[in-house]
């Protein structure tokens, strides 16, 4: 019983490894863009950072289409700093849903930030790093798309990153009454705080299993 508790987990289908993250992906066709290491600067440390590794993930359609970009970035190893002062904000803007869980702490971020409407010119001017490396490589979802981002960083260094270009055919259903269309925003709601969750959850894990939660819609045929 011993060994077999202490035998390595099998890997699952779409699960991917970055950085001390066990990702784990909803079902569908999956195109790993691979990783790269990156660094999250710290303004309350001149000077200081944390090392992460990033991993991008493609969600196809039927026919190929891109229905899905997602990126996440976690710590490339176990937390070894000292306790971490987190500052900052979480940028409000115009036509952005914001969720700032953080209310003033200095000792972590919460940061949930989702807009509903987020075309290519949008992804250009504020999102403009990830939207050139997804424009070199002729990237980006059916519209209309939405854009998640969300930011949760803890003491120790624990910190997990994680931006979503989700085509909207994904997080709202398709309504037939006045009813439903007003109701038609709550499954992308309540998607994204299950997501932000899992982030959360993840930086309390062992190996940092990340369960990326199913989309409410299932990948399918466009109508």
């Amino acid at each position: 019983m011993a060994l077999g508790a202490c035998a390595p987990l099998e890997r699952q289908p779409n699960e991917y490894q970055v950085g001390r993250s066990r990702l784990n992906l909803p079902a569908g066709d999956w195109e790993d863009l691979g990783t790269t290491d990156t660094v999250y600067p710290l303004p309350s440390q001149p000077g200081g950072s944390i090392a992460l590794q990033a991993r991008t993930l493609v969600l196809h359609g039927p026919k190929k289409e891109v229905l899905a970009v997602l990126r996440v970035q976690t710590n490339r190893g176990n937390f070894e700093r000292e306790d971490v002062l987190w500052t900052g904000n979480c940028p409000r803007q115009q036509g952005m849903d914001v969720e700032d869980a953080r209310s003033g702490s200095n000792v972590r971020v919460d940061c949930l930030r989702m807009k509903r409407w987020a075309d290519g010119a949008w992804m250009d001017k504020y999102q403009s790093e990830w939207a050139q490396w997804l424009a070199g490589r002729k990237l980006a979802p059916l519209q209309p798309a939405s854009y998640i981002s969300y930011r949760y960083g803890m003491d120790r260094g624990a910190l997990v990153v994680v931006d979503a270009w989700v085509v909207q055919n994904l997080l709202r259903p398709p309504t037939r009454n006045n009813h439903e269309f007003l109701v038609a925003g709550r499954p992308a709601k309540a998607w994204t705080e299950a997501l932000a969750q899992a982030a959360r959850q993840s930086t309390g894990m062992m190996d940092g299993t990340f369960t990326i939660p199913p989309f409410p819609v299932p990948a399918g045929p466009r109508s």
